[in-house]
């Protein structure tokens, strides 16, 4: 998990563990976080290793290959797109609230 610590900062994943703390405790009295469960939850999340997917696809020949990889690069821009549009769009309403 370094390499989501290096990616997000040691503070934003204390603040997530924080979050999580908190909602595992949402159910009791006196909701509080101590030093010692925070420092125990993210020494428990450094120490945890990275899981990696891997997946690929068969094809008969390299011009399908070829087609299958742009198809997958449309999708993948296309994505982008509309999370930047609901990004957007969140931003806006947002601002006007």
């Amino acid at each position: 998990m370094d390499s989501v610590i290096k990616q997000k900062g040691e503070k934003e994943v204390k603040d997530m563990l924080k979050v999580d703390i908190l909602r595992e405790k949402a159910a009791t009295a006196g909701i509080k976080v101590s030093d010692k469960e925070l420092k125990k939850a993210y020494d428990e999340y450094k120490a945890q290793k990275p899981q990696i997917r891997a997946s690929h696809i068969l094809v008969k020949d390299e011009k399908t290959a070829n087609e299958v990889e742009a198809k997958i690069k449309k999708a993948r821009t296309l994505l982008v797109w509309q999370k930047n549009i609901q990004r957007i769009s969140s931003l806006q309403l947002t601002a006007a609230i």
